[in-house]
């Protein structure tokens, strides 16, 4: 009886892990609660050890067999972030670029404010940026940015950018949805314009979000018109799902990936569960990135994240 249902376990993992290679590769994911399993990819290749292992002991050859392509097939979609791509041009400007989701206004100004200081950040994307956050910030002194494009509303919606940099053309881009995003063009010395904005689609937390998600990840900006473009924020969205990598087939790149850490996970740190990659910061061709590093900030569920970008000269 034991020796059965572990057959019956095993097969039902193997299945998932089948199913999960399948979707990931056909991008049909924009279905719940597909839009939220699919982010949890990179465990299916742990998973499938396991799995090829059980099989084994139970020497189910085929099935084993079977099992472990679909493993090497996953390794093969996700390994590669572990792997830098070619070190960042030495000759360009170099902006420390740093990102928070604020878990609704909730997260410690102090600490922002602390890290932001010490990091030597240049600009600061906040999401979930509320009425009040300003006001908390500000007496946490964040007068080392006093260039600013300030949209707060309530609940998650509000959006904000800090900079040290000078800010023209100040605006929001309001999704569909309700959700902010911030944003602005930099004047940085020896570049010029450098478009900046803080990102955040709806979380798709059940069916009807995931058309919304999809929506406003689908109304991000562009990358490819010229002017280097930096998006950064909580995409809600991790690398394994297809409406990223359509951002990203448009000319981003993601800065973790780039140097070797696409896998570390951003979210939730609230709760001992499998943690994912969805806060991200993206740049267009005219720049690469150099470093990319995660910090704790208490609360919030959300790694405050924080990039070195080389802007090349042109």
């Amino acid at each position: 009886m034991l020796r059965t249902t572990l057959l019956v376990l095993t097969r039902l993992a193997a299945a998932g892990l089948i199913m999960a290679l399948a979707v990931r590769l056909t991008g049909f994911d924009y279905w719940y609660p597909m839009t939220q399993l699919i982010a949890f990819t990179p465990y299916c290749v742990p998973a499938g050890v396991v799995i090829v292992a059980a099989f084994l002991v139970q020497r189910r050859w085929f099935a084993a067999v079977l099992t472990g392509l679909a493993t090497i097939a996953v390794s093969l979609l996700v390994l590669p972030r572990l792997v830098p791509d070619s070190p960042a041009a030495a000759d360009g400007v170099a902006i420390r670029v740093m990102s928070v989701n604020l878990r609704i206004g909730g997260a410690d100004a102090a600490d922002i404010a602390a890290l932001a200081k010490r990091a030597e950040v240049d600009v600061i994307a906040f999401q979930e940026f509320t009425p009040d956050t300003g006001t908390r910030l500000d007496q946490a002194d964040m007068t080392r940015f006093p260039f600013r494009s300030i949209h707060p509303r309530g609940l998650a919606l509000g959006s904000a950018i800090y900079s040290r940099l000078p800010i023209r053309d100040a605006g929001v881009r309001r999704h569909a949805s309700g959700f902010y995003q911030a944003r602005g063009t930099l004047s940085v010395p020896g570049i010029g314009d450098v478009r900046i904005e803080s990102a955040h689609p709806c979380a798709p937390t059940g069916a009807a979000r995931s058309r919304c998600w999809t929506d406003d990840l689908a109304d991000q900006p562009p990358a490819a018109d010229g002017t280097p473009q930096i998006l950064l924020g909580d995409f809600n969205a991790t690398l394994d799902h297809a409406a990223l990598r359509k951002l990203l087939a448009g000319g981003y790149t993601d800065a973790a990936a780039s140097v070797g850490k696409g896998l570390t996970p951003t979210w939730p740190f609230d709760r001992p569960v499998p943690r994912i990659a969805i806060d991200h910061v993206l740049f267009s061709p005219a720049i690469a990135a150099k470093t990319f590093t995660t910090y704790p900030v208490r609360g919030t569920d959300h790694r405050c994240i924080i990039a070195d970008l080389t802007i090349r000269v042109s």
